[in-house]
């Protein structure tokens, strides 16, 4: 079995999709997201090709913060979905 704590997630993107083809910055919007998925989107923003198939992520300003949680969708109604992030080693 694989320990997941083991995997450089941008080796395996840059593995999958080919090395970044854009300048390392940090992705617009994410000011108040937790650490892991901040990273993910910085990861995402060197990226030229959306790193998304069938799933696709919300964009950083949809996304709210409550009690600790990432709000997805539409937080001000039930159909909302959250998720607690737990830091990520890379």
């Amino acid at each position: 079995m694989i320990d997941l704590a083991s995997i450089s997630l941008p080796r395996f993107i840059a593995d999958w999709y080919g090395q970044p083809d854009l300048p390392a910055e940090e992705a617009a919007g994410c000011t108040g997201l937790p650490e892991s998925l901040h990273a993910w989107y910085d990861l995402a923003a060197q990226y030229s090709t959306p790193l998304l198939g069938v799933k696709r992520f919300a964009l950083p300003g949809n996304i709210g913060m409550r009690n600790g949680e990432a709000v997805f969708g539409h937080a001000l109604t039930s159909h909302h979905m959250t998720i607690t992030f737990r830091t990520v080693i890379y």
